[in-house]
C-alpha cells in the first residue's frame, strides 16, 4: 500500500508597504507578499474494501488574522524630526507568515495507548465504595477547615489549603455522590457493555478533551527596519493549546471468561463492579498515600488497571486519534503615537491517527499537567510553606 502526501498553500496576500508621503510615496518598510497558511495530508492509499488501518496526519498552520498597521507617525532622532511615515496598511512578515507559528509536540502515543486499554477494562469501577469509605475519615477535618474559613478565623495555610480541600476532598465527594445517584444507569450500561464484549464489540470513547496548556510569553516587539533600536509595536503573545484524544477498538472477552447466563446474576455482577466491590488489584493503588502525585507525572495507575483489564478482555484492533489546536493571539498591544494595529490570530491544527494491533500497556510519562493539577501542586507547596513558617514563629 503506497504512502501518499499532499499539501497546499493557503490565502496569498500582497501586504502593502509603509511609505514616505513627502518623498514620492517611496517604500520604507516592505510588506509581506506571500501565503499566510499551509495545509498537508499524509495517508495511505489502498484498494477496496479499505479494511486495513493506517496512520493519518492532517496538519494546518495559518495566520487567520495578520497584523496590519494604519495611521502615520513622525520619527524623531535626538529631538529633530526626520521623516513622516504612513503605515498604509503595512503587513510585516513576522505577523503574517505561518513559519513563525509554533509546532505541536509529538503525541504521547504509549501513554494514550495504555489509557485506552485501562478505559475499556470491564472491571474498572464507576465509583469505589471501599475507597469512598476509606477517604471519609478526612471528612471531619474538611468540616473544621471550612468552618475556620467561613468564620474568618482561617490560618495562613488555610487559604491555599482551601483549593486542596476542594480538589482532594469536596470535589471527589460530590462526584461520588452524583455517581451514586445515577448508579442505576451505570449498572445498566455496565451490563450492556459486558454482553457486548461477550459477542465482540466495537468501542468508541473519548479519553481527554479540553485545555492542555495556556501561557503568556515575553513581549513581542516589531522594530523599525531602518532604526532597529526603536520599536513600532509590542504585545504579549498568548498561546492556548486544546487537546482532544479518543479511540476506537474491537474487543471481546478473553478466552475462558464467561458471564452469568441470567440477567439477574449479570446485574448483580455489574453492581459489584460499578461500586468497586470486586477483587480488582489495581484498586489498591488508590489506597496508598501520595500515589496521586505519581499519577500526576506518570501513568502507574492506568498501567495497573490496563494489565488487570487485559486478563478479562482481548483487544485486537485499536485506533488512537489525537487532535491538537494551538491558538496564538496578541494581548495588551501598544503602538507608537499615531499608529493603530489590527488584531492578530494564528491557529495550528494537527490531527493524527495511529493504529495499533494487539496493543499492550506501557509505563509512560504524562504528556502535560492540567490546570487543576498545576494549581493543586502550587497550593500544596504554598500551604506547606505557610505551615512551616507558622511553626517556626511559635
Amino acid at each position: 500500500m503506497p504512502i501518499r502526501g499532499r499539501s497546499r498553500l493557503l490565502k496569498y496576500i500582497n501586504g502593502p508597504d509603509a511609505i514616505l508621503p513627502g518623498y514620492g510615496n517611496a517604500a520604507i518598510f516592505l510588506g509581506y507578499k506571500g501565503y499566510t497558511g499551509t495545509e498537508s495530508c499524509n495517508d495511505t492509499t489502498m484498494p477496496k474494501p479499505y479494511t486495513s488501518d493506517h496512520t493519518l496526519r492532517v496538519f494546518k498552520s495559518q495566520v487567520s488574522e495578520p497584523v496590519s498597521f494604519s495611521g502615520s507617525f513622525r520619527f524623531w532622532n535626538t529631538g529633530t524630526p526626520v521623516v513622516d511615515v504612513s503605515m498604509n496598511g503595512h503587513v510585516p512578515k513576522e505577523y503574517s507568515n505561518p513559519f513563525y507559528l509554533p509546532s505541536p509536540p509529538e503525541p504521547a502515543w504509549t501513554y494514550w495507548q495504555t489509557k485506552a486499554i485501562a478505559n475499556m477494562s470491564p472491571v474498572r469501577a464507576d465509583t469505589g465504595i471501599p475507597l469512598f469509605l476509606f477517604e471519609f475519615k478526612d471528612f471531619p477535618e474538611m468540616l473544621q477547615h471550612a468552618g475556620r474559613v467561613l468564620a474568618r478565623r482561617a490560618r495562613a495555610s488555610d487559604y491555599p489549603g482551601s483549593y486542596l480541600a476542594y480538589h482532594f476532598g469536596w470535589a471527589p465527594l460530590v462526584n461520588d455522590l452524583r455517581t451514586l445517584f445515577d448508579i442505576a444507569k451505570k449498572i445498566n450500561d455496565r451490563s450492556n457493555y459486558l454482553r457486548n464484549l461477550e459477542r465482540g464489540s466495537k468501542i468508541k470513547r473519548t479519553l481527554r478533551s479540553g485545555l492542555a496548556d495556556s501561557s503568556s510569553s515575553v513581549t513581542s516587539l516589531y522594530s523599525l527596519p531602518a532604526w532597529p533600536s526603536q520599536w513600532l509595536y509590542k504585545a504579549n503573545v498568548e498561546t492556548r493549546t486544546l487537546v482532544k484524544v479518543w479511540y476506537t477498538a474491537n474487543a471481546k472477552l478473553a478466552p475462558g471468561i464467561t458471564l452469568p447466563s441470567s440477567n439477574g446474576d449479570l446485574k448483580s455482577l455489574s453492581t459489584r463492579i460499578s461500586l468497586g466491590l470486586t477483587s480488582n488489584p489495581a484498586a489498591v493503588w488508590d489506597f496508598v498515600p501520595w500515589t496521586w502525585l505519581i499519577d500526576y507525572f506518570g501513568n502507574v495507575g492506568d498501567f495497573m488497571q490496563a494489565n488487570v483489564g487485559q486478563v478479562y478482555t482481548q483487544c485486537t484492533r485499536l485506533n488512537i486519534m489525537h487532535k491538537s489546536e494551538i491558538t496564538v493571539t496578541h494581548a495588551a498591544s501598544q503602538c507608537v503615537p499615531g499608529v493603530q494595529a489590527s488584531q492578530y490570530v494564528g491557529i495550528v491544527t494537527d490531527k493524527r491517527r495511529l493504529p495499533v494491533s494487539n496493543p499492550i500497556p506501557w509505563l509512560a510519562v504524562r504528556p502535560f499537567l492540567g490546570a487543576a493539577q498545576s494549581l493543586a501542586l502550587e497550593s500544596l507547596v504554598t500551604a506547606r510553606a505557610f505551615g512551616a513558617a507558622a511553626k517556626a514563629a511559635r
